[in-house]
């Protein structure tokens, strides 16, 4: 892939510098980063893909220092070089960065994902940290290693000044498989997926509208889980399969995400991989991590406890009542009392 620095202007016999619209994409690209971290940024400390996401808003910000530096002096500058230097480097560190991301976020929630929600340790914060930095680091001295910045000039037709940047195969192979493996889903409960949408819909603003209920003592938060509606109770309807209430609950809000990514590649737009990897394709990407993990445990009755997901409502699709009438079931129907001779062994303070 080609990214155009610089073109001739027959008009003013002059160079024509594109700085500026690099620095504005990139820019862009900050402001996305800071509305979605406004939004969604409660759970970006408590997990590995959190914590990546939150180190590409950083790296962001340096680029787009980087740009407004070299615009800002391009008169005492090799504009063209140094523009040049800067956009393949950093789209070749970006390309690396997806398949790490998606291996070691995967293995994060294998390892971490439980019923009951516990509290982000420091030392494993602190391991996630040192992880992400040597994979930066590692992208980077591969790119110092193995990246063509050299500036060509192009005498065919129209002049121009262009540079060799990267595109991320990881994000595009992940969106449309992503995007297929909806669709097979979809289209193998089609006759549910109706009913099923409408009830995720509700479910959703049911839990939008219900505010958590803070319990200081303990380490998670409580929300009243939203019913079944009446008619649909009383027609005695059995709920529909996890993988189609799962797939459902993803699309509601990643579906336009998605459809983007996807008509970019279908019009054959180019998109180097510092724009394509961003903070929303994390949190898409951690959304389907979590989603896959908690189906592969979804042998588990009850609720899904507080994955670090600040989009998708997973516990609010698992627990319905079916599960509920699974949970009641192993829970004890007895009601048990401290005896005299418990009451002795009592420590008061």
């Amino acid at each position: 892939m080609l990214a155009v620095l610089e073109t001739w202007e027959e008009e003013g016999r002059r160079w024509q510098d594109h700085t500026l619209l690099y620095l504005s994409l990139i820019g862009f690209k900050v402001g996305l980063n800071a509305l979605t971290l406004v939004l969604c940024s409660q759970s970006l400390r408590r997990s590995f893909m959190g914590l990546s996401g939150a180190s590409l808003c950083l790296v962001d910000v340096l680029l787009l220092c980087g740009t407004a530096y070299i615009w800002l002096f391009r008169q005492h500058l090799n504009a063209a070089s140094s523009l040049c230097l800067l956009l393949s480097h950093s789209s070749t560190v970006y390309s690396l960065l997806p398949l790490p991301f998606l291996l070691l976020g995967a293995l994060d929630y294998c390892a971490t994902l439980s019923p009951v929600s516990r509290p982000t340790s420091l030392h494993r914060t602190r391991s996630c940290c040192l992880v992400l930095l040597s994979i930066w680091a590692l992208a980077c001295v591969y790119s110092y290693h193995c990246t063509d910045s050299e500036v060509i000039i192009a005498t065919d037709g129209e002049p121009m000044l262009l540079c060799t940047v990267q595109d991320s195969a990881v994000v595009l192979y992940f969106c449309a498989g992503t995007s297929l493996a909806i669709a097979a889903v979809l289209l193998y409960y089609s006759q549910r997926a109706p009913e099923c949408f409408r009830t995720a819909l509700r479910l959703s603003r049911q839990w939008d509208a219900s505010p958590p209920v803070p319990h200081c003592d303990l380490p998670l938060s409580y929300r009243k889980a939203p019913q079944p509606a009446a008619a649909e109770q009383a027609e005695g309807l059995p709920d529909p399969p996890l993988l189609l209430r799962f797939t459902l609950g993803f699309s509601l809000y990643w579906i336009p995400f998605l459809g983007v990514n996807m008509a970019c590649r279908l019009l054959n737009l180019a998109t180097p991989s510092y724009v394509t990897v961003n903070l929303l394709w994390v949190l898409c990407a951690n959304s389907v991590l979590i989603g896959t993990v908690l189906w592969f445990q979804s042998r588990q009755p009850g609720p899904c406890g507080n994955p670090p997901d600040d989009t998708c409502r997973w516990s609010v699709y698992k627990l319905q009542s079916g599960d509920e009438s699974k949970l009641q079931e192993k829970l004890s129907q007895g009601i048990y009392t401290l005896s005299s001779r418990d009451t002795d062994k009592l420590l008061y303070v």
